[in-house]
């Protein structure tokens, strides 16, 4: 939870639609703040969180992943396997990429300024 909230801290305010796309286990290994803490934050801050989820253990662990995604308008996945994992992670950046409201900005550019909404790089 700690690292979420560090990078929902990260993001500039600017009108751009805001995304946050996290790939984990969803085992918290000893956070300060919590999902709730995560949430109210990203919602303050008008982000959504989209999760991919990877477990080979209790996939009981997901479920903070899937409340977090639920809770900021995102979407939750799983990935069964590393190749399903990869398929996820390609057609999101392939989505991204053909939308004409964002980019990636690099460190010498400034995000570019759209008031088109980027679509879910997790939608189907």
């Amino acid at each position: 939870m700690d690292s979420l909230l560090q990078a929902i801290h990260h993001f500039p305010s600017v009108p751009l639609s805001q995304r946050l796309i996290v790939i984990s286990d969803g085992h918290d290994e000893g956070s300060v703040h919590t999902e709730n803490e995560v949430i109210a934050a990203a919602n303050a801050a008008g982000i959504v969180v989209d999760a991919i989820g990877i477990t080979r253990s209790n996939p009981v662990y997901l479920q903070g992943l899937q409340q977090i995604a639920a809770q900021t308008g995102g979407q939750f996945r799983q990935a069964k396997d590393s190749a399903e994992l990869e398929r996820l992670v390609g057609s999101g950046i392939q989505r991204l990429q053909q939308n004409a409201g964002g980019q990636f900005p690099s460190s010498e550019s400034s995000p570019r300024r759209s008031n088109s909404p980027l679509r879910g790089p997790l939608e189907t």
